[in-house]
């Protein structure tokens, strides 16, 4: 009888703890992209190995809205580099494949995605910062100092291209 408590007391306490969330795998590569009005803002890949790429809009001298250069710059973030901005683009890693909650409050606003590459295959989650539901908010910040470390980091870089844009054709 004591052996059969014992046991269903084990059991009762397996039953009663809850399972441990299971942990992304790492990521072998990040990505983003922010857009407004259909022009892209900027755009980056960064692998786990710290090398990237990182892509800025700049205005053309003619100060039409669809004229612009994309830029790209190659750059060296290193391995603490890289795990800084996975570490900033952690908490939204858990909405992946689907939407963000939205309370659309502010149209016309900057949106893009985000992306995580990895031995489980591509994530990727969606933004709109015109949705300011009551989570997004932090995730947006995240989003926003991961792109500004990325593009500080990538000054230091190489150009290895510059496209023209004009009246929003290549």
């Amino acid at each position: 009888m004591k052996r059969a408590m014992f046991i269903l007391a084990i059991l009762a306490g397996c039953a009663a703890s809850p399972p441990e969330p299971a942990q992304p795998l790492p990521a072998r590569s990040l990505s983003f992209e922010a857009n407004s009005w259909g022009k892209p803002l900027s755009a980056w890949t960064l692998e786990s190995t710290g090398r990237g790429r990182y892509t800025q809009s700049k205005a053309a001298p003619s100060g039409n809205f669809r004229d612009y250069d994309l830029v790209t710059r190659s750059f060296d973030a290193g391995v603490a580099g890289f795990r800084r901005i996975e570490t900033l683009l952690a908490p939204a890693r858990v909405h992946a494949g689907r939407d963000l909650p939205c309370e659309r409050t502010v149209t016309d606003q900057v949106y893009g995605k985000v992306g995580w590459s990895g031995p489980g295959g591509t994530e990727q989650v969606s933004f709109d910062l015109g949705c300011t539901a009551t989570t997004v908010p932090p995730l947006h910040a995240g989003f926003a100092r991961a792109d500004e470390l990325v593009e500080q980091l990538a000054q230091a870089g190489t150009v290895v291209e510059t496209r023209e844009v004009r009246e929003g054709r290549p």
